[in-house]
């Protein structure tokens, strides 16, 4: 069955046109003239396009014209009905990009062989392309997901799983984190291909002893992890001393016989690990401590209750730091990797505290999304981020893109279309230069306002980074469904490129799916020279990060611009 779309403006022919095509099993879509038919054309995408040429208005030919231009619609097969049977009308029809020319009257038979024909051509040739893509998109996605030694899910696809395990039980769940020590029997560390046999030996170990194998990941060259519902903690704790006595049992390697010895780092949901974020960072805590003394298991236990105590003080000061401007921004410049251009920059806020210094928004934020402060800050750095932006192009550099960070609740709170024209009406700036960074959490928890949101910031001509790619919400057809600027390489990745083979795996992984989705990819926290070569070798289009320039203020990046456009 075929989705097709008539746009014949005489009332008798279109519904005669409908009943024929609905009596064949194809799904039809009516348009009494030609603007109603380039709109329904855009919002459905038709299999086929039956289209009048005489029509008020916009004829069949501006149809067929604008239909061509536009990307999404351009490969339609389309056919012109008409009573106009002139060679020179027919040659002028199809000269524009017709596939074929009815003549009225014509019978059920030659309508339905002249669909049957443009569908079975268009299929021939663009389902070799489609399965091809749908190929590349798997290999990919193997690639991006999956550790290709050990075949265990990775730490992108591993935080994705874990994510929906947690809000799909009510029960509590345990994660580990097993950290591997292992060397040669005279004490020397693993080579490359040791290690990677030894890493799939106990993959397989693991793979017995937890039937859920979606469960365990490989999450770097010596870390696992897993996690389980759990009862009572006593049940993490017998599993934890389970896996220690099975995993650090020998293992023979070509000849060798080596003795790992694994540390255990345990959180629960119970530990305020509501998210699979939060949970991860409290068992790397935990790991961080049993590892000083390996072979061992060690719970997460706070001593005090960090998070509270901050969160009361946040409290009892966020408000007076709004009012007397104690927030401040610093921009990040963005790197083009091959000219070394300055091409944009991040803005990052700051709270300049009086008392204790600089306050960063991971320790206050989270505390500003509970209360209305979050959306006066976010109006606030719209604003002063688009005044401050309109100065680069007095400096030369009027094409440079504003990057600006945007939590899943200020997505939700904030009414960003009426914010950001605002905000760029007030102060001259060019909203096609404004790119919203936001996380794949983010647009997977605002997918049921995202449909309005989307199509406004799509006419203000405003894009979209994806921050923190791959921990796992968005698919790549929703991806592509978005006004996309940019995906953002997480900086936790870059940190280990040319020290872990994974990462620059997955990094490669990550610019392959830009490219696919005829995107770029950015990545942050470049550190030094090695990741830099690395990153431009592998085909990202540009970079952030202390490499370049640390965050700077916004007199301090006038005088880069003007001093310094190449990094």
């Amino acid at each position: 069955m075929a989705k097709i779309l008539v746009i014949e403006d005489d009332l008798t022919i279109r519904t005669a046109l409908l009943k024929m095509l609905s009596a064949e099993n194809h799904e039809a879509i009516a348009a009494p003239e030609g603007q109603t038919g380039l709109d329904l054309a855009q919002k459905h995408q038709p299999d086929l396009i039956l289209c009048d040429i005489m029509m008020p208005g916009c004829d069949g030919y501006e149809v067929l014209a604008r239909l061509r231009q536009n990307p999404a619609t351009a490969s339609v097969p389309f056919i012109f009905l008409t009573a106009k049977t002139a060679r020179q009308d027919i040659r002028q029809g199809m000269a524009m990009g017709a596939d074929d020319y009815l003549t009225k009257p014509f019978t059920r038979q030659e309508l339905m062989e002249a669909i049957a024909t443009r569908l079975n051509k268009h299929a021939s040739i663009t389902q070799p392309y489609i399965q091809e893509m749908r190929q590349a998109v798997d290999r990919l996605n193997q690639l991006a997901y999956c550790d290709p030694a050990t075949q265990l899910t990775n730490r992108i696809l591993f935080h994705q799983r874990l994510q929906e395990y947690l809000d799909l039980t009510k029960e509590p769940v345990a994660l580990l984190l097993l950290k591997l020590n292992a060397t040669m029997p005279d004490g020397m560390p693993l080579d490359a291909a040791t290690a990677e046999a030894l890493a799939i030996a106990i993959a397989n170990r693991l793979r017995k002893a937890i039937p859920q194998n979606e469960a365990i990941a490989r999450l770097n060259s010596n870390t696992f992890g897993l996690f389980q519902s759990v009862v009572h903690r006593r049940d993490a704790a017998t599993l934890a001393q389970d896996l220690l006595s099975s995993l650090n049992e020998p293992c023979r390697i070509d000849n060798n016989t080596l003795q790992p010895q694994f540390s255990i780092g345990i959180a629960f949901t119970s530990d305020n690990g509501a998210s699979a974020s939060n949970i991860l960072e409290y068992a790397r805590l935990a790991l961080q401590t049993a590892h000083q003394q390996p072979g061992r298991y060690q719970f997460y236990n706070p001593e005090v209750d960090a998070w509270n105590n901050r969160r009361v003080w946040v409290l009892q000061h966020l408000e007076r730091a709004i009012a007397q401007e104690e927030l401040h921004l610093l921009y990040q410049p963005q790197v083009n990797l091959i000219s070394g251009r300055i091409i944009g920059a991040e803005a990052l806020l700051r709270w300049q505290h009086p008392d204790v210094g600089i306050v960063y928004p991971a320790q206050f934020l989270a505390v500003a999304e509970e209360t209305d402060w979050i959306v006066e800050i976010g109006e606030w750095v719209l604003k002063t981020a688009c005044a401050c932006a309109v100065q680069w192009k007095a400096a030369g550099h009027p094409g440079m893109k504003l990057a600006i960070n945007l939590s899943a609740r200020q997505f939700r709170k904030l009414d960003l279309p009426r914010a950001i024209a605002q905000a760029t009406s007030q102060t001259g700036f060019d909203p096609q230069l404004l790119v919203l960074d936001i996380t794949e959490a983010t647009l997977h928890e605002n997918r049921g306002i995202e449909g309005k949101t989307m199509h406004q910031l799509r006419q203000l001509g405003v894009q979209l980074a994806v921050d923190d790619f791959g921990t796992g919400y968005s698919s790549l057809y929703h991806l592509r469904q978005l006004p996309l600027d940019c995906i953002k390489i997480d900086r936790a990745l870059v940190a280990e490129l040319g020290e872990d083979d994974d990462a620059l795996s997955i990094a490669k992984a990550i610019v392959g799916i830009a490219q696919s989705l005829q995107t770029r990819a950015i990545a942050k926290g470049v550190e030094t020279d090695a990741q830099f070569n690395l990153l431009r070798q592998i085909g990202c289009y540009a970079a952030q990060g202390n490499r370049f320039s640390p965050p700077i203020s916004p007199s301090e990046l006038q005088q880069l611009l003007q001093t310094t456009p190449r990094l």
